[in-house]
């Protein structure tokens, strides 16, 4: 074996991993120390060193100090020592100088509260500062302080000047161990590695000689380059080719282009003079070809390929084009091409056309053949329709899926009834379900008589006894089971009445007393007792008094006891609030969405069971059982709903769960009102006519469930009703509140009733499906209701695409014609109200019967206040109203 393998194998072998031998990969070489570095570091190493010899010397010295304290006298030269330890010193100069001083004084024994070793108190301090091994010292290298005991794991791992050291140390002697190269097999050091890759390995990959000839060879192994140079070099084959080609200059070659024999050293001649196949430019250059062809193609070239060729055909071919019959996309009529940008603008019946109204203001572009759609339109009132809710139960059931969070608004066109046929209204209402009451309660005693006479015979049965008591039991079974039914229906039949009496009068009651003038509630109060008389006119003048009043009703059902509530209906109630409470909390925190919506929907199933046996367990609607809210409900589902009047302040309001918002407004009555609900994450503010009326703390959700209720639903007519998934400004409901709206992304629900028939209403938005109306009404725009209502308050939806100018014509032409039209007085004088001729009008005498028989529509109000003999007027003796005639 030779010394070279030897070494080779008894050497370390570097890993590719940490060593990158290939010369086209091998990174720089390392820096190799200079003087002034190697100078620093032997320094550093002198100062480590005394710094070693120093801390030898102050602990051996405190050793001593130790071992020599008790041999101490006072003749010795004293040293200088810190104060403490000088009042040891005369200590122990006393103890010596006294002869009984152990027997009187014996050294006292304390305990180190660092390491826990018992020691002499005048030595305390001594050990604190030399011996306890849990002292803090400071490290002479790094500066840093460390316990006594802890040196070793400080110098070895936690001193940074140590590490330093230890690892510049480390790494010269790793620089220096020998390594194999992979490549070659050669022993070199590790900081010569890099250079022998780059420039001593045989293995080391090197361009070609050639490279800047044309070779792009720029990997071969050094070792390899001759091999390379000789077999596959590229310039060196090139060189091979001339020199060969030198050797026959006057052989015979074929010629790449036109294929003939031509002697090889003529071949130039031949391809610039005699080859047929030879590129000349093509003779229209001048016209715009820029193509170079073979001599012998130029005929072809220029009748198939030569560009101003195929030009002039093209010009040629676009001519008999424009002259050819083409279909207009717009309106499907055959012209010729060239005139097609002329029928398109003039004469095409579906070019876009200004409105012929533009001069009026009208900005509209239509279709020319579409024009009359949009200019002559007749859209009368009576094509107009309104829903009517007469009802107290009349809703449409919108299902647009769970209630809206803030931020939401919801605007509402309403004509609300006089306060006055609202009184009257739910006082006939109590009235009926009064003559329930009064029609079953014989009944249900007739029932309890019949259930005491039979159980009346069951005790005299079992008294006999024998074997007839079976047979008896058995015939008496289908008698009890029909007089229990009977008992039970006439019962709940008296508690729904019962609930509703009391719903309808305090509601009445809550209207009455939002009248501010006493005498208006005085003929309300005659008004309802007057009504009392008609629909019960065999009842009783004392039950009139208390039934045909409604003060006297509300607080004679106040005073009132009523039957102890059910214990399973007071817990299932709870129970509800505990829900809803729950779900309102729920939504607050919304930490995890996942987790909410999996609670909101076990919440919501059971919600809806606990609803399921309140309506089994009682018999009175879930709305009549919970506590009073409000009515004239707007907008309800399970857990919230808008009241344009509350139960308790008579004023608009609305509740999310177990939270209510009370208005400081009164909305007025007997005319259309636009009526808005803006609402924050922190508040509600309600807008009348687009100005500000209250607004009222607190988070609210937008009913998504029904426009109106089941049970206390809005009474009058509902014109339209918008739902936002934003807030709206003063400045947006005043511009849009008598506009048509285009449906965008916020607009949640837009419903304008212009179905005027049928039970569903459409969504004008395309949000909702279609929605089915229970207990509603069309009403359409007559005469007669104009006269109730008044002017739509918006426009028709299908009025969007109209032209307005002829729109607002015709309104003011069909104003006109109701003017005209002949209406008799409305409190029954047998008057027609007409338009008489301003010219007549002037002439008393002329046209007396005239005047006597007829009056202008227009003083159709005066009429009624001032003129008509039926108006009721107040009395000049008493306060009583009474008819004029």
């Amino acid at each position: 074996m030779s010394a070279d393998s030897f070494a080779a194998s008894s050497l370390p072998i570097i890993s590719t991993a940490c060593v990158q031998w290939s010369p086209s990969k091998i990174s720089p070489p390392k820096r190799v120390p200079k003087a002034d570095d190697v100078t620093e570091m032997q320094t550093l190493l002198a100062a480590l060193q005394d710094i070693d010899r120093q801390r030898t010397f102050l602990l051996n010295k405190a050793q001593r100090r130790c071992a020599s304290t008790s041999s101490l006298s006072p003749q010795n030269k004293p040293r200088k020592t810190s104060p403490l330890s000088m009042v040891d010193r005369r200590l122990e100069q006393h103890r010596l100088a006294t002869p009984a001083w152990d027997k009187a004084f014996p050294e006292d024994l304390t305990m180190c509260d660092a390491c826990g070793k018992d020691v002499y108190v005048r030595t305390l301090k001594l050990h604190r500062d030399l011996e306890c091994p849990l002292r803090l010292v400071k490290c002479q290298l790094c500066g840093v302080q460390y316990k006594a005991n802890g040196q070793r794991d400080h110098d070895r791992d936690l001193c940074v000047v140590g590490r330093q050291r230890t690892k510049w140390l480390q790494l010269q002697a790793d620089e220096l161990q020998d390594i194999c190269c992979l490549a070659c097999a050669a022993i070199v050091a590790v900081r010569a590695l890099s250079a022998h890759l780059n420039l001593d390995c045989v293995k080391r990959l090197v361009s070609c000689p050639n490279a800047n000839l044309g070779c792009p060879r720029k990997d071969i192994p050094f070792d390899q380059l001759h091999d390379h140079e000789a077999r596959e070099c590229v310039v060196g084959k090139q060189r091979e080719a001339l020199l060969e080609a030198s050797r026959t200059s006057n052989a015979l070659v074929e010629c790449d282009w036109c294929n003939r024999m031509v002697v090889k050293r003529h071949m130039l001649d031949h391809k610039e003079d005699e080859c047929l196949m030879r590129e000349r430019q093509c003779p229209n250059t001048h016209l715009g070809c820029r193509e170079w062809v073979p001599v012998g193609d130029v005929d072809k070239h220029i009748k198939t390929a030569c560009v101003v060729t195929l030009e002039r055909h093209a010009l040629a071919q676009h001519a008999q084009l424009k002259e050819a019959l083409v279909v207009c996309r717009d309106c499907g009529a055959k012209v010729k091409a060239r005139k097609l940008g002329l029928h398109q603008g003039a004469s095409c019946v579906a070019r876009l056309v200004p409105c012929v109204n533009a001069i009026h203001g009208c900005q509209a572009m239509l279709k020319h053949r579409d024009r009359h759609i949009h200019e002559h339109v007749d859209i009368t009132p009576e094509s107009r329709p309104t829903v009517r809710f007469a009802s107290r139960n009349g809703h449409i059931r919108v299902g647009g899926g769970e209630d809206l969070k803030p931020p939401w608004c919801a605007e509402f066109w309403v004509w609300l009834l006089p306060k006055e046929d609202d009184v009257l209204y739910l006082m006939e209402e109590a009235l009926r379900w009064q003559e329930t009451i009064v029609e079953t309660t014989p009944r249900l005693k007739s029932w309890q008589e019949k259930m005491k006479d039979l159980q009346t015979k069951l005790k005299l049965a079992k008294g006999r006894g024998g074997g007839g008591v079976a047979e008896a039991m058995k015939g008496m079974e289908s008698e009890a089971l029909a007089i229990e039914e009977g008992v039970s229906g006439c019962k709940a039949v008296i508690r729904e009445a019962r609930a509703r009496v009391k719903s309808l009068v305090g509601d009445a009651a809550t209207l009455l007393d939002t009248i501010q003038d006493e005498s208006e509630c005085e003929t309300v109060e005659s008004d309802v007792r007057r009504q009392a008389a008609q629909i019960q006119p065999t009842w009783a003048e004392e039950d009139l008094d208390v039934w045909g009043s409604v003060r006297r009703w509300q607080k004679a059902l106040s005073e009132s006891k009523e039957e102890e509530e059910n214990v399973q209906h007071v817990k299932l109630l709870a129970k509800r609030m505990q829900l809803l409470k729950g779900i309102e909390e729920r939504q607050k925190k919304d930490k995890d969405p996942r987790e909410t919506a999996r609670f909101l929907k076990q919440a919501k199933k059971e919600l809806a069971r606990v609803d399921d046996k309140l309506s089994k367990c009682v018999d009175v609607p879930l709305s009549l059982v919970q506590p009073a809210l409000g009515f004239h409900t707007i907008a309800s589902s399970t857990t919230s709903g808008i009241h344009l009047v509350m139960a308790s302040t008579g004023s608009p309001g609305l509740h999310s769960f177990d939270k209510r918002a009370h208005f400081q407004a009164d909305l007025p009555r007997a005319r259309w009102v636009h009526v808005a609900f803006n609402a924050t994450a922190l508040s509600v503010v309600l807008f009348v006519d687009a100005v500000k009326a209250d607004e009222a703390k607190g988070t609210f959700q937008l009913p998504m469930e029904c426009i109106g209720a089941d049970e206390k639903a809005f009474r009058g007519y509902l014109q339209e009703v918008r739902y936002w998934s934003e807030t709206r400004s003063k400045d947006d409901l005043t511009h849009a509140m008598h506009e048509v709206l285009d449906p965008t992304a916020t607009l949640r629900g837009y419903w304008t009733f212009e179905e005027g028939l049928g039970d569903f209403v459409d969504d004008m938005a395309c949000r909702i499906p279609r929605s089915p109306c229970f207990h509603t009404e069309w009403i359409h725009y007559s005469i007669e209701i104009m006269q109730l209502l008044g002017d739509p308050p918006t426009p028709s939806f299908r009025q969007r695409n109209m032209c307005q100018v002829v729109t607002r014509r015709n309104f003011l032409a069909s104003k006109h014609h109701a003017r005209q039209t002949k209406l008799k007085c409305a409190l029954g004088c047998g008057l027609e109200c007409t338009s008489i001729p301003p010219h007549e009008s002037f002439h008393p005498f002329r046209h007396s019967n005239l005047l006597f028989s007829t009056v202008e529509a227009r003083l159709l109000e005066r009429h009624h206040k001032l003129e008509c003999p039926e108006r009721t007027v107040l009395c000049r003796y008493s306060r009583l109203l009474t008819a004029c005639g």
